[in-house]
Order: C-alpha cells, then sequence, then structure tokens
C-alpha cells in the first residue's frame, strides 16, 4: 500500500482511491463516516475538496485503511502538507514525505536484490496443504490481515 500512498498527490486523492478500491467493498465511504462518527456528507465535502480532516480523523482513517506504522507515518505527514497554511511549512512536510520515499526504494532495493530459492522440502511443505495457499491468496484482502481474521476466514486453529 505505501506504493499507492507515494504516488498520490494529496492524502484526499489516496483515501478516494482506497475507498473506490473493490476491497473495501461497496458503501466504503458511509462505513468510513460511521467508523469516524461523522455524515456522510461530511466524507464527501472533504474527498471534494471543500474541507479538511483534522489530524484526529486523520489517524483513525490511517486505522480505518488498516495501514502499517510507516503508512500511518507517511499519511499523517501527507495531511499537514496538505493543510499547512504557508509555503515553508508545506516544504517541510514534502521533504519528510521526500525522505521516507527515498528510504522505502532503499528497502525495496535491498530486498529485490537478494535471490531466495526455496529448497525442495519447502516447496513440498508449501504445496502440500491447502491452507498456505488459503493464507497467501487472503491477505490480499484487508479485511483478513490479522491473525484472528485469518483463522475465523480459514477456520484453522491459530497453532497451525
Amino acid at each position: 500500500m505505501i506504493k499507492i500512498l507515494t504516488k498520490a498527490k494529496s492524502y484526499k486523492q489516496f483515501v478516494n482511491q482506497m475507498l473506490e478500491n473493490p476491497l473495501f467493498g461497496r458503501g466504503a465511504k458511509t462505513r468510513l463516516a460511521e467508523f469516524l462518527g461523522v455524515q456522510g456528507s461530511f466524507i464527501s465535502l472533504v474527498l471534494s475538496g471543500k474541507q479538511e480532516f483534522s489530524a484526529d480523523h486523520s489517524i483513525k482513517i490511517a486505522e480505518f485503511l488498516k495501514l502499517d506504522e510507516t503508512e500511518t507515518g507517511f499519511f499523517m505527514t501527507m495531511v499537514q502538507r496538505d493543510r499547512a497554511s504557508t509555503p515553508k511549512l508545506r516544504t517541510y512536510y514534502q521533504q519528510q514525505l521526500d525522505r521516507i520515499s527515498k528510504e522505502q526504494a532503499e528497502i525495496k532495493v535491498h530486498v529485490q536484490g537478494k535471490q531466495i530459492e526455496a529448497s525442495e522440502q519447502d516447496l513440498s511443505l508449501y504445496y502440500g496443504s491447502w491452507f498456505h495457499a488459503a493464507i497467501h491468496m487472503a491477505i490480499h484482502n484487508i479485511k483478513h490481515r490479522t491473525v484472528s481474521a485469518l483463522v475465523a476466514y480459514t477456520q484453522l486453529k491459530e497453532s497451525q
């Protein structure tokens, strides 16, 4: 998700993209409004550019979108940049965003540069049970990214 975040021009564009993503399903804006304790019309006003989310709203949005710690930090900095009232402050936050983007790119290059090969035993273990592939596919859905959600979804025991 960090890739989508870093490519977004504004936090509003990112939130719009995420809410329109099929992973969140229909009615995502309504569920977000309920989660934030605001009217749906407020969400529409913000996403159309006529209002702004507060920092309190923004941290709850990060929670709603299930952003990890790095993504949440990036998102919150985007919000501060977009809400900044002076060019100097906007530049300050943009520099922070650029630094985080650069760090993420370096991590990606480091991970991609490492060649990992699975042994026959590893492959046999992975493909030998249905649940490895089921979990692999399930975690692509935001709703299934916690152990408890995966346990409920697959009906496996947590110890498996």
